[in-house]
Order: structure tokens, then C-alpha cells, then sequence
């Protein structure tokens, strides 16, 4: 894509994409006019020499059917009205990883998936470091990809979400595929749209590894006849905290849990693909540090672990942290926004585990769970009655398996309050 084709460039959303595509407008030197769109009208005007425009405010689309290329951040809608008379009347409609990809020359490898990508791809981003390869993150991790064009990159380790997959035109060299189940249902507006924007990864990819245990996943690999690699074929398996590798058994202190086990195989059939020793993937294993908020642990004086796993915003999510602590799971905690999920597995899960305490914050008190459980309309009534209990043992898995939306800003924002609540109640 040659910029400077185009004589009017707007940008819809002025936050860390928008910013990054003016800096590569200033560093192309583009001629022509640039019209910064975003609904915040305190957004201050660019320290720029380029010619912008700022249309803030309720009326920021009203010019947009005069533009002749707009670039729209992940988090603005496509089916928004104004867009969508834009696009009729001829008005081409890209982003920034779209114009990565156009430009780029250097070798991708892609994880996508409903859970996982994060942890996978910093994962491999380290291991490629420890090996001295030039490697950097980018796509929903990381800073904008455009930022690194130009850099000196041996690899660009690339997690791509569903908004980007809708509308993605690119080549993937490599692309690992983690998990499948319904999410995002409020964007996508329907579990079809979900699954149909989620399986275009498999389109777009050269070489793929697929963790294929979901049905419909598996029909639509088969249905379209797609080439990939099961994770259950590949080289390397995990037991307990053990590597198996070509007959030979490698162990290593690290508690990383069976969910991102499973993402590791996928990783490191690509790794050892690439020519990477297994000494440098066994030194990743051992140095590898979960993210924050997904299965975090954190130890009070009496001995009881406590676990956050806010980033859990669906039950398939919290059935794989239960399944990894079920062994000591003496406490569950559930809650958040009620998207109309099917929890009748992770109901028939508790439920036959029987997790001696469970408690429920809003609004998954409304779902109507079979097991016994204790609702606690906020964190700070749930610490008062987690203080009760006397634990002196155990696992107390804050696994909430609904969007944190209702209350919070993001799952990082309510991990930090858990954090902050259990910090003053249960000091190490």
C-alpha cells in the first residue's frame, strides 16, 4: 500500500494505534491532509508538521464520506452507520496491521486462539531471545506493529485477536491456534460471527498448529479440508513438570499448569521447527513468568495459596484453573458480568469436585448454579467471609469465569482490587 497515493487520510480512534499511524505518516513524509477522528474532545492537537485536522466530539464521522483512505482502530466498530455509508460510497477502509503487512518482508509467527495467545507468545518472544534472535511483540501485545517496520527484526511475534481477524489482509508464515469456545458474543454480535471471524486465521496462515479439541472447530478443519498439525501430534509432551522429547525426559521447576502446557506444545513444535535448540526452549520454560492476573499466586502467612485469576472472563476458562488446582482447591470464587454463557459444565464441575466453599459475586448470582455457594455482593464482604473460615490450608481460586465490565474497567483493574483486598486481609 503506497500512502501516498491518497490525498485525505483519516484516523478513527486517537489512542496508541492512532498516535503510531501519525508518527509513520511523519516518518513517509506524507503530503497530503490528515483528519484525526475520535469522540474525546479534550484530546490535544498532535505536536505535528504534518496538516491535520482534529474532528472530535459527537460529530467526528460527518466528514468521513469525504476521505479517501481511513484507517480505524481495533476498538472502533465496522458496523457503525457513518462507516458503513462511507465504505458504499467508495471510501477505502484499512488499519495499522493491515499496512504492516503490506509493507513487511520478514518472517510472522501468529498466535490466535480464545484463551492463551499472551502467555504463547511471550513464551516463544523469550525464547527467541534467549537463543539471540531478533524478535518483537506486536498485535495485541506489545506496541503498535507499524512502529517496528523498519527495525532490525529477524522475527515478529504476532497475537491477533477476532476484531483484527475480521477484516485482516496478510500472510501468516507461521500461526499457532490455542483454544476455541464462545466469546465476545457483545462485539461479534452472534457466536456465528465469533467462530466465523476467529477460523479466518486458518485462511491466512502457511503452516498451522491447532489445538483441535473444540467439535466445531474440528468440523471446520475437516469440512474445508485445512492442513495443520494437532497439538496432540506434536513433538514434545508435558507431565506433571516434565518435558518429553525424541525419548529422552527433561525436568524443570516451574508450576506452569495444564492450559499453558497444552499452548507450550503448540509453541514449541514451531521453536524446534525454526532450528531453535532445546536447551534454549527448556531455559524459556524455566524463566517463563505467568501475566498477571492469570492464575497468579500469591502466599499468606498460614500457608493458604491464593490465586487470581481475574483474566478469566468465560467458564471455560475457569474450568482449566480448577482442573489445576483441584488436587487443594479448598475455596472458589466466581463472578462478573452475565453475557449468557453456558455454565453447565462448570456447574457439573463444581459440582462433582465438591469444592467445600464457594462463593458468587455479582451478577452470576442470577445464573442459578446447582451447588451449594455463598453470594457476596462485593470484595471487600467476600474477604470478611474468606476471614471467617479459619483457612490455615489450601488453594482459594479467584476464577471469577465472567467480564469484569460490570464493575471494574478491565480484569486488570478487578485483579488489582482482589489483590488489594486479600493484601490487607491476608498479609504474607
Amino acid at each position: 500500500m503506497n500512502l501516498h497515493d491518497f490525498k485525505k487520510i483519516g484516523i478513527i480512534g486517537f489512542a496508541r494505534e492512532g498516535k503510531s499511524l501519525l508518527r509513520f505518516l511523519e516518518k513517509i513524509d506524507f503530503k497530503g491532509e490528515v483528519f484525526v477522528m475520535d469522540t474525546d474532545i479534550s484530546i490535544d492537537y498532535p505536536d505535528t508538521l504534518l496538516n491535520v485536522s482534529m474532528l472530535l466530539g459527537k460529530t467526528y464521522l460527518d466528514s468521513i464520506c469525504d476521505l479517501d483512505l481511513v484507517f480505524k482502530s481495533s476498538g472502533v466498530p465496522s458496523n457503525l452507520p457513518k462507516i458503513l455509508d462511507a465504505k458504499k460510497n467508495g471510501v477505502k477502509f484499512s488499519n495499522q496491521i493491515n499496512l504492516f503487512f503490506s509493507l513487511n518482508k520478514k518472517p510472522v509467527i501468529a498466535v490466535s486462539g480464545t484463551k492463551g495467545k499472551s502467555s504463547t507468545v511471550t513464551f516463544i518472544d523469550n525464547v527467541l531471545k534467549i537463543a539471540d534472535i531478533k524478535s518483537q511483540l506486536i498485535g495485541n501485545i506489545g506496541n503498535p506493529a507499524i512502529d517496528y517496520l523498519y527495525d532490525d527484526i529477524d522475527y515478529y511475534v504476532f497475537e491477533i485477536s477476532s476484531y483484527m481477524l475480521e477484516d485482516f489482509e496478510g500472510e501468516i508464515d507461521y500461526g499457532i491456534f490455542t483454544s476455541f469456545f464462545p466469546d465476545h458474543m457483545d462485539v461479534h454480535g452472534s457466536y456465528e460471527n465469533y467462530k466465523n471471524a476467529k477460523f479466518r486465521f486458518f485462511d491466512v496462515c502457511k503452516k498451522l498448529v491447532i489445538n483441535d479439541q473444540n467439535q466445531d472447530l474440528k468440523n471446520h478443519l475437516i469440512e474445508n479440508d485445512i492442513s495443520y498439525t494437532p497439538f496432540d501430534s506434536c513433538k514434545v509432551k508435558f507431565s506433571n513438570n516434565t518435558l518429553h522429547y525424541l525419548g529422552a525426559s527433561y525436568s524443570y521447576q516451574n508450576n506452569l499448569g495444564l492450559e499453558i502446557q497444552s499452548n507450550f506444545k503448540g509453541a514449541i513444535e514451531f521453536l524446534l521447527d525454526t532450528g531453535i535448540s532445546l536447551n534454549y526452549i527448556l531455559k524459556g520454560i524455566e524463566t517463563f513468568k505467568k501475566l498477571p492476573f492469570r492464575q497468579e499466586i500469591y502466599k499468606a502467612k498460614k500457608g493458604v495459596i491464593f490465586v487470581n485469576d481475574s483474566a478469566s472472563i468465560t467458564p471455560e476458562s475457569t474450568i482449566a484453573a480448577i482442573n489445576n488446582f483441584k488436587d487443594n482447591l479448598n475455596v472458589l470464587i466466581l463472578g462478573g458480568q452475565d453475557r449468557g454463557y453456558d455454565y453447565s459444565m462448570l456447574n457439573k464441575l463444581i459440582t462433582d469436585l465438591q469444592i467445600p466453599n464457594v462463593f458468587v459475586l455479582p451478577d452470576l448470582d442470577s445464573v442459578g448454579f446447582s451447588f451449594d455457594y455463598k453470594v457476596c455482593p462485593n470484595l471487600e464482604f467476600l474477604t470478611d467471609c474468606l476471614r471467617d473460615l479459619n483457612l490455615e490450608s489450601g488453594v482459594v481460586l479467584f476464577s471469577p469465569g465472567g467480564p469484569s465490565y460490570n464493575f471494574y474497567k478491565n480484569f486488570h483493574d478487578r485483579g488489582d482490587c482482589f489483590f488489594k483486598e486479600i493484601s490487607k486481609r491476608f498479609p504474607l
